[in-house]
C-alpha cells in the first residue's frame, strides 16, 4: 500500500505473480499528463455521464533492485484498491480506467469495479501498470432555476449532495444566465 495526498492505494496479488521483495509505488500525475490521459477517456467513457471530480495516479510496481516490473498474471490475478472518502457519496459513482501507453498513443481500458469494501474502498483487476483514473461521475442529477432569481452555487452542489469547494465556474450561454463571485 501508498499514500497519496490521502487516497490509499493498494495491490494485492496472488503468490508468485511478483517477485519476492517488490514495492508498489504511486504519484499524482503531472498537469501535461493528466490532459493526455483525459482525451484517452473520452474515447471510452459513456456520453451521458458528467464528471464531477477525477483523480489519475502513475502506479509502478519495482523489483528488489528497483527495475519497474509488470506482474505474471499467468500465475495469478492482481487487483487494485482504492480507498477514498468521494466512494462514500451515494449520489456519485465510481469508474476506474487503466491507461497504457502504445505505438499508437494513450489507450484507455474501464475496468469493473470488483468489490465495494466498506463505504469508501473500491477493488479491480488488472493485467499492468501505468496510469489509473479514478473518476466520479453523475447521470440524472439536476437543479432547475427560475427565472429572474439567483441562488449560491455551494447551495445547488448542496441540494444535488456533490461535497466539495467550487474552485471554477464557466457559463455555457451568457444569453441565459451569468455567473459571478460573491
Amino acid at each position: 500500500s501508498v499514500e497519496v495526498d490521502g487516497v490509499i492505494i493498494t495491490v494485492s496479488a496472488d503468490e508468485g505473480v511478483f517477485p519476492e521483495g517488490a514495492t508498489v509505488s504511486a504519484r499524482k500525475v503531472t498537469a501535461s499528463e493528466e490532459n493526455e490521459v483525459a482525451e484517452a477517456i473520452e474515447e471510452v467513457r459513456e456520453d451521458s455521464r458528467n464528471v464531477a471530480v477525477s483523480y489519475t495516479y502513475d502506479i509502478t510496481i519495482h523489483d528488489v533492485d528497483g527495475n519497474e516490473i509488470e506482474p505474471d498474471t499467468d500465475k495469478g490475478s492482481v487487483k487494485v484498491t482504492f480507498k477514498m472518502a468521494e466512494i462514500a457519496n451515494e449520489n456519485l459513482e465510481t469508474d476506474i480506467y487503466h491507461v497504457e501507453e502504445t505505438v499508437s498513443g494513450l489507450d484507455a481500458t474501464e475496468l469493473m469495479v470488483e468489490e465495494i469494501i466498506g463505504d469508501d474502498a473500491v477493488v479491480v483487476e488488472t493485467d499492468g501498470f501505468s496510469y489509473y483514473v479514478v473518476e466520479f461521475t453523475y447521470n440524472e442529477l439536476r437543479y432547475v432555476l427560475n427565472g429572474d432569481s439567483s441562488i449560491k452555487l455551494s447551495e445547488i452542489l448542496k441540494a444535488l449532495a456533490i461535497e466539495g469547494t467550487v474552485s471554477e465556474a464557466e457559463v455555457s450561454n451568457k444569453d441565459l444566465f451569468t455567473v459571478e463571485k460573491d
